[in-house]
């Protein structure tokens, strides 16, 4: 029984097995190329948003985990998500147990917290993971027994708060961070420290103390009110 056609004999199915396994090869490198390209687009995307963030706050020396919100109303229970924004960039540092919530489109940092290791990943509809890291987020109760600290540049200084939030968070255990920015007045001679929430007395006297700044009672005129616990602008006497 014949059951190849005449036209195509068995000295033909050699140079056949070549072309398949040609094929198959050509196939496997354009895969592990584009797999490679998504690696390192990941890559590149983090150390561009690490590099960012690097200018507004001293970042552990650290490669992050990189995320982004995608569904900013199914993360609003969190605490640490209460002001982000689709679009936002998540930076997590899980050795120096830190979390950053950050918005490229104004290069600002939201938010900054304690992060805490769980077993718990927030579904992709609300966030996405960008780097090959899976995103773990601070979702513990102990991240809502933080107490959160603004501290404002009072001076024309560049990279002053930069530089002095990280010895702050340094001050007492608890005391976190999570805004940064320029005071709405300038110059202040003397930093200054005020209980926002007039529930952080003890705190607010351990930074003043070991900044040898004052304690204020009340909000400098001018200045708007922040929504954390404790807000400190720093002076002259800090450059």
């Amino acid at each position: 029984m014949q059951l190849l056609p005449r036209a195509f004999s068995k000295k033909h199915l050699l140079p056949l097995g070549l072309l398949v396994i040609v094929v198959v090869l050509i196939a496997v490198s354009i895969y592990l190329f584009v797999q490679n390209q998504r690696l390192s687009a990941g890559n590149r995307e983090v150390e561009k948003y690490k590099a960012e963030v690097g200018v507004l706050y001293e970042l552990p020396n650290e490669t992050p985990t990189l995320a982004t919100v995608t569904d900013k109303e199914k993360l609003k229970s969190q605490q640490f998500f209460q002001h982000a924004e689709n679009g936002d960039k998540v930076l997590i540092f899980p050795v120096a147990k830190k979390a950053m919530l950050y918005r490229p489109s104004v290069k600002k940092l939201i938010e900054v917290a304690p992060f805490f290791a769980t077993a718990d990943a927030l579904p992709e509809a609300q966030l996405t993971a960008t780097s090959s890291t899976a995103a773990i987020l601070p979702s513990s109760p102990a991240v809502l027994q933080q107490v959160t600290v603004t501290v404002l540049n009072g001076t024309s200084t560049t990279g002053l708060t930069k530089k002095l939030s990280p010895e702050i968070e340094k001050i007492s255990p608890g005391l976190t961070v999570t805004k940064v920015d320029q005071a709405k007045k300038t110059p202040y001679v003397q930093t200054i420290v005020v209980d926002i929430s007039g529930k952080h007395t003890e705190s607010a006297k351990k930074i003043a103390t070991s900044l040898g700044s004052q304690l204020l009672q009340n909000l400098p005129i001018g200045e708007q009110k922040p929504d954390t616990d404790i807000l400190v602008i720093l002076g002259q006497d800090k450059q």
